[in-house]
């Protein structure tokens, strides 16, 4: 948490210092850390899964410019209800989190599916009105997005600190240990689920804002395995695990974007200059090889980095036991 705090105040001379399309960019790592802080708290903080995200997200888009476009309603009360949307749409699906892990991740198969379609058909009807242009500038669009990650932060860390952070916890560990100590597992994993959906509905609606964001409507599994590569390479159950992978997945599109000869206002974070089994499938193995060689994600390797550094020039096992070393 004080890390995160230390990274506002050169979050916030960024844009002095860097190009528009650089921003835009580094706009969409954002957003995609604010959707991935919901999926870190199911999956790392509850010990759920969700294939959902990508739905989700598109679903938060397509309400956002509804309400603005369609609506006349403004941004601070699209937003929300972006939010509140995606949440009420994935309790539905989230009905099965009474019999455990396995029937929930089943039921957001199933959703993914049914929001997708749903969304194809709406679109196709003409609804909303097309998109022509972003409705915010470069630098508002950055500075709004930065605030609400801020907030997303602020908000699961105090959620964590109440009854209901540490029943998350607790269900996480052993749902049955839980429940004989009165806490009803299903209604922790839907309150788990419900936040994870919101987030994922405000993100989606921050996209229909920002200058060079989700125009192609990319709402498929590829932006699912971008989200869950962010959480697992940045660190499960780790705040600043999301602002870690996001950054990382930054870094991978840029370079894929240079191999393909893409413009980098035209970057997307889920591989979009990719087809989308092949953007699917390489998330999907950089998955794999940070499950297989750092489950911890790149948290745990700057952790581990710190520990050598504070025992140097001793092993970092002298830190552990107690002794100071130096």
């Amino acid at each position: 948490m004080s890390s995160t705090v230390l990274l506002v105040l050169p979050a916030c001379m960024l844009p002095f210092f860097v190009g528009q399309n650089t921003l835009q960019i580094i706009t969409l790592a954002g957003i995609y850390a604010i959707a991935a802080q919901g999926l870190n708290l199911l999956v790392g903080f509850n010990g759920q899964i969700s294939f959902c995200q990508g739905a989700l997200f598109g679903l938060g888009f397509y309400t956002t410019a509804f309400c603005m476009q369609g609506l006349g309603l403004p941004i601070w009360l699209s937003l929300p209800l972006a939010g509140v949307t995606a949440a009420a749409v994935g309790m539905i699906f989230a009905l099965p989190s009474r019999f455990g892990t396995l029937p929930l991740a089943l039921a957001t198969m199933l959703a993914h599916l049914v929001i997708s379609r749903a969304l194809v058909l709406w679109v196709g009807k003409g609804n909303p009105p097309p998109f022509q242009a972003a409705v915010l500038s470069a630098n508002v669009s950055y500075f709004m997005v930065l605030a609400l990650l801020l907030l997303s932060i602020l908000a699961l860390h105090s959620l964590l600190a109440t009854r209901h952070g540490r029943a998350m916890l607790a269900v996480r560990q052993d749902s049955l240990r839980a429940a004989l100590l009165g806490i009803r597992p299903s209604a922790v994993r839907a309150l788990a689920f419900s936040v994870c959906c919101f987030h994922a509905g405000v993100a989606g609606g921050l996209l229909s804002l920002t200058p060079g964001g989700m125009i192609q409507h990319n709402y498929g599994l590829q932006t699912m395995a971008a989200l869950l590569f962010i959480v697992i390479a940045g660190g499960m159950g780790r705040l600043s695990g999301p602002l870690l992978g996001a950054g990382l997945a930054l870094a991978l599109s840029v370079g894929i974007s240079y191999v393909y000869g893409r413009p980098l206002a035209n970057l997307d974070l889920g591989a979009g200059q990719l087809p989308e089994g092949v953007g699917s499938g390489l998330w999907g193995l950089l998955i794999l090889l940070f499950i297989l060689f750092s489950s911890g994600g790149l948290a745990a390797f700057i952790d581990h980095l710190y520990e050598r550094w504070r025992a140097w020039p001793f092993p970092p096992e002298v830190i552990r036991n107690g002794n100071p070393g130096r």
